[in-house]
């Protein structure tokens, strides 16, 4: 009896790279974009400021884009003088940074990895 090993290969396409980057970048920018809107909506008359609903449209936000949402944490602040229960509580700010796994992210598109199995 022969016990064969698996085997892998792992494989890098530029071009499998690039259309990778462009899809990440477009649903990336629409993401940003999104957020932006809520941020400057903060300080706009009749715009959405209650914190609940707040939390409610970036929660919605991460579900539409989720692979943006991943390389992303995002932040929203209340005010300090009212309860977090309090239904009239408003959002002071929006902030979001990028996640120490997004250098790590970009770095591997393009890739793909092959397995051979024995029969």
């Amino acid at each position: 009896m022969v016990h064969e090993e698996e085997v892998y290969v792992l494989g890098k396409s530029k071009q499998k790279a690039a259309k990778e980057t462009s899809m990440r970048k477009r649903v990336e920018d629409l993401f940003l974009e999104r957020l932006e809107y809520y941020k400057v909506g903060l300080s706009i008359p009749r715009r959405t400021k209650k914190y609940h609903k707040v939390i409610e449209l970036i929660g919605r936000l991460k579900e539409k884009y989720p692979g943006a949402a991943k390389l992303y944490t995002v932040e929203v602040i209340p005010e300090k003088d009212k309860p977090a229960t309090n239904p009239d509580l408003l959002t002071k700010k929006i902030i979001w940074k990028k996640k120490n796994l997004y250098e790590k992210e970009i770095g591997q598109e393009g890739s793909y990895l092959l397995k051979n199995r024995p029969i």
